[in-house]
């Protein structure tokens, strides 16, 4: 109606390979809209999602070869969106497992509420909680820069804009911490661990600066 697309109920699937056993469900939560250069409201739900597949339309998160630069499974996002569609606003929340990329892994990785706006994801602390092994940590935090496609920018992340990302650390935090930058350390512990990590820069040209003590 006068150019507004209203969506009642929206679901779609995506084949599973051979080797998994969940078909990847998308699909809308209530009624949404969207207004072609106005406004948009919308609830969407996934499901049983890979990573490898998801992000392939992403050119920034793929390889060379034409293969997704992650891999992981899943398990559950939901995705707010508002604002309009020429500058949206996300709200989102996310659960994998098994996850890899660039030589890091993680065996789950929980993110209880993410932004995407105004030129960045934005995770702010404790909405980040990254498990590995018997270890947890839900320290880190920062923003990453990303576009939706606009002026002459692919949809993605931008790799040479301005990010943040922050690892303050505690005892608790060193196994998970370690595990995943560290993939060569297989048992990690500590009696006493505190300090912090910081990653500035850009996603191409990224600085590492950080402070730590241990015992």
């Amino acid at each position: 109606e006068n150019g507004t697309l209203t969506l009642n109920q929206f679901e779609a699937r995506l084949a599973a390979n051979n080797s998994r056993d969940n078909n990847t469900l998308l699909r809308s939560i209530g009624t949404g809209s969207i207004s072609p250069g106005g406004n948009i409201n919308l609830d969407l739900e996934l499901l049983h999602g890979h990573l490898d597949d998801l992000l392939l339309w992403i050119s920034s998160l793929r390889n060379d070869d034409g293969s997704s630069a992650l891999e992981g499974d899943v398990s559950r996002m939901a995705l707010h969106v508002e604002g309009t569609t020429a500058s949206p606003h996300v709200i989102g929340s996310l659960q994998a497992d098994d996850l890899a990329g660039h030589k890091y892994t993680m065996d789950h990785l929980r993110i209880s509420r993410f932004d995407i706006q105004n030129g960045g994801i934005f995770i702010r602390p404790g909405n980040f909680t990254v498990i590995k092994g018997d270890y947890q940590s839900s320290a880190a935090w920062g923003f990453l820069p990303w576009s939706w496609g606009n002026d002459n920018v692919p949809l993605g992340l931008i790799g040479t804009a301005a990010m943040e990302i922050h690892l303050p650390f505690e005892n608790q935090d060193f196994g998970a911490l370690t595990g995943v930058f560290l993939p060569a350390v297989t048992n990690a512990s500590a009696k006493y661990f505190h300090g912090s990590m910081d990653i500035t820069g850009t996603l191409d040209q990224p600085k590492l600066d950080g402070i730590a003590t241990i015992e």
